[in-house]
């Protein structure tokens, strides 16, 4: 019942059809358990609709189980639907029987408090904290009293998200959605700041098996982030291990066209450049709902932002050496988010792309991004890296432009890394930049064309 990743039907085929038609047959309402066949038949011949139908069967399986429960449920029975539904993949579910378990242990655990024992309330803290349950109420509420009784205690504000802003604390949230000017990149950089200052103070324990629930695929691996589970990445860190730090690559594919088949190829491509570098880890996401302007688009910019997080997750990684790639539609995907988020990445390399030229940032940092293009590529591409050039360069971006007089669209494997390989390795971020910050500006430039 756990979900596998798809593998891509063959070209010649029309699967959309049949998947329709076989769609029109079922009563999904009445009966989900059809769900299981159908996303059979989409692993095979049109793995864009796979995910869902395995999701959605296993959502009828868990609430199978859901029914057995007692009326006054133990612990136990909480703890068993917890470790169902991660054996099924369903996130959401997990969260809520691990909260709903952690909520009877903390009252069993809370009778033994004495009032006002401080030391004992951070042992009961502390075993939230172990559990992964600061979310529940009963430990937000231990917290805040704790805060009561010491008010710099630091493992409470770091738990509950508060961070140290201007001589006061406050709730991330307030921060990034209230307090900054989520515009402005030196409001955003500023809470990079304060937001790594804390994340740093909390020891990560990084998985010596990073690569538990992906699929195998040769040098890569596909996977779906939990916070993203319709979209599908893949990823590569050759030669890793969690006791160094490793630079993060977002590589972004070219295309436009072909829907998903097409975007599962190029992204496959993409991420293949990555699989022999020692020392990065790299991420290539397929575009959902592929299109001539997929990486603009808010639906894959959020996506993008779940699986990098996921990735610093699972993965020992240096916030200060991110960077991002691509080629083609993947060249002006990354000359877009240099544009919109020039703090995100230490460096950048855009290549042979229709390069994004609108301003959206006052002031781009000094920032380096290499662009990497043919002579002979198309007129209207090579129109458009002398606007992103004029555009860049006036809002302070640090350019360094190779053409090749000899090549075209198509710029070999080889002369790419000969150049991009050393930019990256000689450019090192002055910030840790934190997802949460780079969402709510994605949501917000997205139909923001930026300073007049």
């Amino acid at each position: 019942m756990l979900a596998m990743h798809p593998v891509p039907a063959c070209a010649d085929e029309d699967p959309k059809a049949e998947y329709e038609e076989r769609l029109a047959k079922l009563d999904l309402a009445a009966g989900p358990e059809g769900h299981k066949n159908l996303a059979s038949w989409c692993r095979r011949n049109y793995p864009s609709k796979y995910g869902y139908h395995q999701r959605e069967y296993n959502k009828h399986v868990f609430a199978g189980l859901e029914a057995k429960l007692p009326a006054k449920p133990a612990a136990a029975s909480y703890q068993e639907l917890r470790e169902a539904a991660a054996k099924l993949e369903l996130p959401d579910q997990e969260k809520k029987y691990l909260g709903l378990w952690a909520e009877l242990k903390f009252a069993e655990h809370q009778k033994r408090l004495k009032p006002d024992d401080l030391a004992m309330m951070k042992q009961l803290f502390k075993w939230c904290e172990d559990q992964k349950v600061t979310f529940i109420g009963p430990a937000t509420q231990l917290g805040e009293s704790i805060l009561e009784l010491e008010p710099a205690y630091l493992p409470v504000r770091h738990a509950l998200g508060h961070v140290e802003w201007e001589g006061g604390w406050m709730a991330r949230e307030k921060l990034i959605n209230e307090t900054i000017n989520i515009r402005s990149v030196q409001d955003r950089i500023k809470a990079h700041r304060a937001l790594a200052e804390g994340r740093n103070k909390i020891e990560r324990d990084y998985p010596a098996r990073p690569f538990d629930g992906m699929d195998e695929l040769g040098s890569m691996y596909a996977f779906r982030p939990r916070k993203s589970p319709d979209a599908l990445f893949y990823v590569s860190a050759p030669g890793y291990s969690p006791r160094k730090a490793n630079a993060l690559v977002l590589s972004l594919h070219g295309g436009g066209s072909g829907g998903f088949e097409k975007a599962d190829e190029y992204a496959k491509i993409a991420l293949g450049e990555w699989t022999k570098q020692e020392g990065y880890v790299a991420v290539s996401p397929v575009a959902t709902n592929h299109n001539v302007n997929s990486w603009g688009t808010t639906s894959n910019v959020l996506e993008i932002l779940d699986a990098l997080e996921e990735v610093c997750e699972r993965f020992h990684i240096d916030r200060k050496r991110i960077y991002v790639t691509g080629q083609s539609m993947g060249g002006g995907g990354t000359t877009l988010w240099y544009l919109c988020f020039p703090e995100f990445a230490a460096a950048s390399c855009g290549r042979a792309g229709w390069f994004h030229h609108v301003k959206r940032q006052e002031d781009l940092l000094g920032k380096p991004m290499l662009i990497i293009q043919g002579a002979k590529d198309e007129p209207d591409r090579l129109d458009s890296r002398l606007k992103f050039i004029k555009t860049a360069e006036a809002c302070g971006g640090k350019l360094e432009v190779l053409v090749h007089n000899n090549i075209d669209h198509f710029i070999p494997q080889t002369v790419v890394f000969e150049a991009m390989l050393p930019y990256f390795e000689k450019h090192q971020n002055d910030i840790e930049p934190d997802f949460d910050v780079i969402r709510a500006a994605a949501k917000s430039w997205i139909t923001w064309n930026g300073p007049k």
